[in-house]
Parts: C-alpha cells; structure tokens; sequence
C-alpha cells in the first residue's frame, strides 16, 4: 500500500465514524475529504475558483463559496453538524480562535475533524516549532502581536538557499523539478505555523461547547 493509498484509508475510515448530517470542508482543494453516502457537505475557500485551479494547475477543484476559515463569517451559530478542516490550521494566524469559531458554528454534539500535519514531514521542516505560548499569545490578539516574527521567521528560512523542501505530495515535483521546488517554498512562505505531534497535542485548548454558547478554558 502506498503513503497516498494509506492516507485515503484512514480518511475514508475517519468520515465513516464521525461524519453524518450536513456541513462544511474547509479548503478542500484537490484532495476533498470523502463523506459517507446521505451526508451533505459544502465547499469553501478564502481564494476564488480561478485562483485555486492556477495554484493547484487542475481543474479538479473543490472551491465553493468564498469563506474565511479563521472566521467562519457569515455562518450562523449552531448551524451545521460537521466541518472539515484538514492542512488549513498551519496557515491561520490564531489556530485556538480558528477552533473557537469551527465550534461556534456546530448543532451541540457536532464534528470539527480537525487534520494538522506535523511539520517534520512537510515542507515546514526546517523551521522553528509553534511553541504553546506563541499559540495563547495569538489567541489573546488574534494573531497581531506575533505577525511580524513570524513573517521574518518564515522569509527566512523557506528563501534560503540552503533550503531543501521535501517533494510534494501531490506529484508536481521531482528532485530534478525547480517549478515544484520553487512551489513547495511558496507553500513553506504561506504557512504560518510549524507543529509537531507533541505541541499539537499540549497547544490544542480545552474547548466544550454548548447548545447555545462556547466555554473556553486554556491551559494554566
């Protein structure tokens, strides 16, 4: 079994378990989530169609409307039984509040299947890990204060010369290929944090939600 038939095992397993009624995937791309039969799921991303099919250089795109997945405006609360948010917490300046909003926006006893890659197997390797009181520091400003360090963290490093991302996942790049060499440090630029297993697991908040309103208790 190849990584890519593995990866499609276990999200095909994942949706089985946990995903029924109607919801969101965030920023599905070219490789949405699959859903079980009679589960009814709708697409958004913050780049527009032609956008995403330049980036991805496919037509074979999940795009949908226009939405903001630090957000989710627009969304009423309590208003879907699922969201999908699979890569796309990396990218977000406030990954707790991105959670906040994902369990704002759920009936009580909803599904945020959250997917956060770690960056050693990425293209994020080779920069500095998220630590947790980076990840409460943008929780408490959405994000502002640490902007700019993490901007000239991540010029840094993913433009260096001596930086060498790993080849992409979706088939685009060989050792020999600069488009997709060029393409990976693109996406190392657009990432905003780099977590590993261990600070996933300790930067994840507690969250409980309720039929109407959202508890938040963070880590002391």
């Amino acid at each position: 079994m190849t990584d890519e038939e593995a990866i499609a095992t276990v999200r095909a397993e994942l949706s089985r378990r946990f995903i029924s009624g109607h919801g969101l995937e965030i920023g599905g791309g070219t490789r949405p989530f699959p859903v079980p039969t009679g589960a009814k799921v709708s697409y958004g991303d913050i780049r527009d169609p032609v956008s995403l099919k330049t980036y991805f250089k496919t037509d074979a795109v999940q795009s949908g409307e226009p939405i903001d997945a630090q957000t989710l405006a627009g969304i009423a609360d309590a208003s879907l039984d699922f969201v999908i948010s699979a890569h796309v917490i990396e990218h977000l300046r406030d990954p707790i509040g991105a959670i906040v909003n994902a369990i704002r926006v759920l009936e009580h006893g909803g599904i945020h299947l959250l997917v956060v890659p770690d960056m050693r197997r990425t293209f994020d390797r080779d920069r500095p890990e998220t630590s947790v009181a980076h990840v409460l520091a943008d929780f408490s400003d959405g994000g502002i204060g640490t902007l700019p360090r993490r901007l000239r963290g991540a010029f840094a490093v993913c433009t260096s010369d001596s930086y060498r991302p790993p080849l992409l996942g979706s088939g685009n790049s060989t050792p020999g290929d600069r488009s997709g060499q060029a393409l990976a440090k693109v996406r190392c630029l657009i990432s905003t944090h780099g977590l590993k297993r261990d600070s996933r697991r300790c930067c994840m908040p507690r969250l409980t939600s309720f039929r109407s309103g959202l508890s938040t208790q963070l880590p002391s």
